[in-house]
């Protein structure tokens, strides 16, 4: 996959929890940037997942749980992660600023 990015990515590895409606299913979020993330499903996707479908992450907090809403940019094989997975981009950007505030809590520990 190309790589179209319009900012940098900082690693993580961050086990979540994503719905994308119809069922909850577990992942872990790869890289992370102000706008986006890679999430890596921890199931070989049969569903269709395409461009414009909107799902939610949860991922655990040191004050309880954050909700991300996110779109789905792309989904397929990232070179830089070595991985399959789905590119997402936050619509919610006040969520996604805390998730990367929780990463660089852990990161300073």
């Amino acid at each position: 996959m190309e790589n179209n990015r319009k900012q940098d990515r900082k690693v993580v590895h961050k086990i979540v929890q994503w719905t994308d409606g119809v069922r909850a299913r577990k992942g872990e979020i790869q890289d992370v940037s102000d706008k986006g993330v890679f999430l890596s499903p921890s199931w070989t996707p049969t569903e269709n997942i395409k461009p414009g479908d909107v799902i939610e992450i949860l991922v655990d907090g040191p004050d309880g749980p954050v909700e991300i809403q996110a779109e789905v940019r792309w989904s397929g094989s990232s070179d830089s992660n070595h991985s399959e997975g789905i590119g997402l981009q936050s619509t919610d950007g006040k969520n996604l600023a805390e998730l990367l505030e929780i990463e660089d809590d852990k990161a300073s520990e």
